[in-house]
């Protein structure tokens, strides 16, 4: 059963932004699964790759969009941005590494950081009556 899904009220009403952020979780879903499996390295590091680049690419566009006016905040956003890609390539690390619980705090990582800041998005777009 998968742990990382999709929900309705994840939406920001933006249906590009909505894809993107769906398929972050898809990806985080696809690593916590090869983790836990224990899929060969090359699987996982593949998987790890791909959300990490799947990030990147996510926030350079979502940040694009914040430029334009009327999207308060938009420094602190890419500020964040940057610590959840720190973040990430901390994980990647502590993988190569050879840490054993990875997996955990790769889970708590997308629960407790990319997931809130889904949901804090889209409280924040409902708040200004505005579309990212």
């Amino acid at each position: 059963m998968a742990y990382f899904v999709w929900r309705a009220d994840y939406s920001v009403g933006d249906e590009r932004i909505d894809s993107e952020h769906q398929h972050l979780l898809e990806l985080a879903e696809l690593l916590r699964t090869a983790l836990r499996s224990g899929r060969g390295r090359q699987v996982v590091d593949d998987a790890f790759q791909a959300l990490a680049h799947h990030v990147a690419k996510h926030f350079e566009q979502e940040e694009s969009l914040f430029e334009a006016p009327g999207h308060p905040g938009c420094d602190a956003h890419r500020a964040e941005h940057s610590l959840f890609r720190e973040e990430l390539l901390e994980l990647q690390a502590e993988k190569r590494l050879g840490h054993r619980h990875v997996e955990r705090e790769l889970t708590n990582w997308v629960e407790s950081r990319l997931v809130v800041h889904l949901l804090e998005e889209v409280h924040a777009c409902a708040s200004r009556g505005t579309r990212p």
